[in-house]
């Protein structure tokens, strides 16, 4: 097929990218505010050499950050995220599998496997004893770095880790 590319920029170009972040954080909360979603985007949004000062006509509050606004609303949702033990996730750069523990985990602890896009990968639930020493094969998951997140009645953590093939 055709492999031709191109560079483009302006509206046309990030007004589906802004879309398709607001459509995910009304996934996690449908009931959102106009003043809301703003007021995320641009309390989350990353400021570097190319945004310069912000905010600035070329590049408004900086560069989206779904996941750090994600983040911030799943608080938001859940009321908090102090879990008082982190996640162990290891090895952190892996091909095969990963093995995930949590030494003060919920009665019932719900695992989400999402990409830096936030597309998620992997999804299920288990019990304190299960969480112990879960392995979670990553085979079919594609070269990139991918975050566990583990949600339950204590709040959530998150935890890095690399698919390398």
């Amino acid at each position: 097929g055709d492999t031709t590319f191109v560079a483009s920029s302006g509206t046309s170009m990030s007004s589906p990218i802004v879309c398709g972040a607001i459509a995910l954080l009304f996934e996690q909360k449908p009931g959102l505010e106009v003043e809301e979603i703003r007021e995320l985007l641009k309390t989350t949004a990353i400021t570097d050499g190319f945004t310069g000062a912000v905010p600035n006509e070329g590049w408004g509050w900086g560069k989206i950050n779904i996941f750090a606004a994600l983040q911030r609303l799943i608080v938001s949702v859940d009321g908090n995220n102090d879990i008082s033990k982190s996640i162990n996730v290891y090895p952190s750069v892996t091909s095969d599998k990963i093995v995930i523990s949590m030494d003060d985990a919920g009665s019932k602890n719900e695992i989400f496997v999402v990409t830096t896009l936030g597309e998620t990968m992997f999804t299920t639930s288990v019990d304190n004893q299960q969480l112990q020493n879960y392995i979670l094969p990553v085979k079919s998951f594609p070269t990139g770095q991918y975050y566990v997140v583990i949600k339950n009645e204590k709040g959530w953590k998150s935890q890095t880790f690399t698919v390398i093939r």
